[in-house]
């Protein structure tokens, strides 16, 4: 009959050493190549493992020291409250408060308290009890007790740094803490590579100033309601950078209408909503390529609304700019 055995998910690296110097030198290289989380295991105490893991002191000593306090506190006021309070006694005329006859008493108590607070603690810090552990599939390590030396190290995703949005990092050769999409991997678009302006908003790797569509007045429409939607709550309904989310106390964004943004290339917003800036997120995974696309045609209508000129209006239209309600 054939057996199946279940296969045990990898916990971390491990590696077997015959003498301690190999320990020591293997812990330190190791130590200096970034890794943190790792554990020696000797058949006897190496004093100079502990400078290789780079191990902090613990608090063992503190919790030695405090269990010693409590434990001869507690043996001096066990003595007190049976010489003096519980059952005093008058031998040969000595006073019930005797501190030197509770010199003994106190100093059993202190080692007593010390020594269950070092027990306890030690066991406390290194979390065991431990029935099992992964180390322990490894088959040759029932020899760490004997003559073998092993060390073991183990990194977990929740340890690596946190960076903050376009923060430099020192651990990749280009200093972005970032990284870009793999190649070929998942295709979010597989037909961005057959028009550049339309899915990056540039041409020859150069922001353009040209829309991949004709603008129409259903673009602008559709624009005006996905800017509504993603866009008002910071940059508020004129483009002005007052939206809802601000008047709450949140940063304000620029407004469209600055000189800067206003002699941007209409590439520029189109790779803002792509890949975010600053404080603002993308909007890659939310927002069409198309529909980012209607959105800067808005954006230009915002800031184009605020700086036209009386010969930029239609001649028909020119006598609707008296009517009350336009002004």
């Amino acid at each position: 009959m054939v057996q199946h055995q279940r296969a045990v998910p990898i916990h971390g690296l491990m590696a077997e050493f015959d003498n301690p110097t190999a320990l020591v030198e293997a812990a330190d290289q190791a130590r200096r190549q970034g890794y943190t989380v790792m554990d020696a295991y000797s058949p006897f105490p190496i004093e100079e493992v502990n400078d290789a893991l780079g191990l902090k002191p613990n608090r063992l000593p503190l919790i030695v020291l405090l269990g010693g306090i409590f434990g001869g506190l507690g043996g001096y006021g066990l003595e007190y409250w049976t010489q003096v309070i519980a059952w005093p006694m008058n031998i040969g005329g000595r006073p019930f408060h005797s501190w030197p006859h509770f010199i003994p008493v106190t100093f059993e108590c202190t080692v007593l308290g010390a020594s269950i607070a070092a027990f306890l603690g030690m066991l406390a810090l290194n979390g065991l009890p431990q029935p099992y552990h992964p180390v322990f599939n490894v088959p040759a390590f029932d020899r760490a007790s004997r003559d073998r030396f092993f060390i073991g190290c183990r990194q977990d995703m929740h340890d690596a740094p946190r960076y903050e949005p376009l923060e430099a990092s020192s651990f990749f050769t280009d200093t972005s803490s970032a990284r870009t999409l793999v190649a070929n991997t998942v295709s979010r678009n597989p037909l961005a590579d057959s028009d550049e302006l339309l899915y990056t908003g540039k041409i020859n790797g150069q922001l353009a100033n040209q829309f991949p569509m004709a603008v129409t007045a259903a673009v602008l429409q559709r624009g005006q309601e996905r800017y509504n939607i993603f866009c008002s709550p910071c940059h508020g309904r004129t483009g002005e950078g007052n939206g809802i989310v601000v008047e709450r106390g949140m940063r304000k964004p620029p407004s469209f209408m600055e000189d800067r943004l206003r002699n941007a290339a209409a590439g520029y917003f189109f790779d803002v909503m792509t890949h975010g800036f600053g404080a603002m997120q993308d909007y890659a995974s939310q927002i069409s390529v198309e529909d980012r696309w209607a959105i800067v045609a808005y954006e230009r209508a915002l800031q184009f609304s605020q700086h036209a000129a009386i010969n930029d209006v239609p001649d028909d239209k020119r006598a609707d700019l008296d009517r009350p309600e336009a002004r």
